[in-house]
């Protein structure tokens, strides 16, 4: 209240998702109407996601001039035990992104593209992606980054100012037509491009739709292959052959970001795997036949034995499962 001169300014509080980054958003409202938001966070996850989600609005209200709204900074510092960031709500009634972006969501990914864009060399990429947590070692993944040097050898990797998790409850339209996004605490000015798009389409295929990570991955390559959206991306030096290349990143990146916090989340495993089984293959895999008269997904006893026996074969190996005609329904959405 006294950071917004409102004495009269109704305060109210919603408790985040439990979990290391969990954070209290408030909510400071004047006769009905929201006028600022507060993030507050307590734990060290928490905290650091708050300084940067700070630290990127600045730079977008004082260093880019954006063609879509954010919210500014008000405040940002400690109370007590807290670190707080104290930020600007949208004036006037907002209407949420729709399932599919928008032509405005597109104009945005490109925007963010073209701001501090500049080819770095995949080798220093992979190297960021392997960080602290040892993940990239692991056969799945060591066969995605090895596939990536190849990739990107010669041409290296845009890399521009991305939002971290540009998805529908994220993106709004304010009254006069602009996109408003907002929720910054992943934002970065080094993301791989249109990282954001394919995060966007996504998580509506997984967390809205429902959708089993092999459709999921069939969405997202297919909506790359319009003919509309190829020449938007065009602008910003973007073909369509390079779209598993960032796929594919975009997948290791997210990894990474989930494994510390929540561990390796099986949805994004799972489509990195059906990813990989796409692209040419990086030195040749064992071809395996494998024999499983129990064989069934999200089953228990001999059932699972067979399918997870199955899948981590399949890891390492192109592989044939002869099973029981009546395992073909479960089986193949997956």
């Amino acid at each position: 209240r006294e950071r917004i001169d409102g004495e009269e300014v109704c305060v109210s509080f919603a408790l985040g998702t439990p979990g290391p980054d969990s954070k209290v958003t408030a909510q400071l409202s004047l006769d009905g109407r929201p006028v600022a938001y507060a993030k507050l966070g307590a734990s060290a996850m928490a905290s650091s996601l708050i300084r940067n989600e700070a630290r990127i609005l600045e730079q977008l209200a004082s260093e880019w001039r954006l063609g879509f709204a954010v919210p500014s900074p008000i405040w940002r510092g400690s109370l007590r035990h807290w670190q707080v960031l104290l930020q600007s709500a949208p004036a006037g009634e907002i209407t949420r992104g729709g399932l599919e972006p928008s032509p405005a969501h597109l104009d945005a990914i490109c925007t963010m593209a073209k701001t501090g864009s500049r080819l770095v060399d995949i080798d220093s990429v992979i190297s960021r992606l392997e960080g602290d947590s040892g993940h990239v070692k692991t056969a799945r993944t060591r066969r995605a980054c090895d596939w990536l040097s190849i990739h990107f050898a010669h041409t290296g990797v845009m890399l521009g100012l991305g939002h971290g998790d540009f998805v529908p409850w994220n993106t709004a339209t304010l009254p006069d037509g602009r996109l408003y996004v907002f929720d910054w605490e992943y934002g970065r000015t080094d993301a791989p491009v249109i990282a954001d798009l394919i995060h966007y389409l996504l998580m509506v295929e997984c967390l809205v739709l429902g959708r089993r990570p092999r459709q999921a991955i069939n969405t997202v390559i297919e909506y790359f292959g319009r003919a509309s959206i190829a020449g938007r991306l065009e602008e910003i030096g973007f073909t369509e052959d390079q779209v598993t290349g960032y796929f594919l990143l975009y997948l290791l990146e997210i990894s990474k970001r989930h494994i510390s916090i929540h561990g390796q989340p099986d949805f994004i495993d799972e489509c990195l795997r059906c990813l990989l089984l796409r692209l040419p293959e990086v030195g040749e895999r064992q071809r395996v036949l494998v024999a499983a008269y129990a064989c069934e997904p999200q089953s228990g006893s001999e059932p699972a034995v067979g399918w997870n026996m199955v899948k981590a074969i399949a890891a390492d190996n192109e592989v044939w499962v002869v099973t029981r005609a009546n395992n073909r329904a479960a089986i193949e959405p997956f």
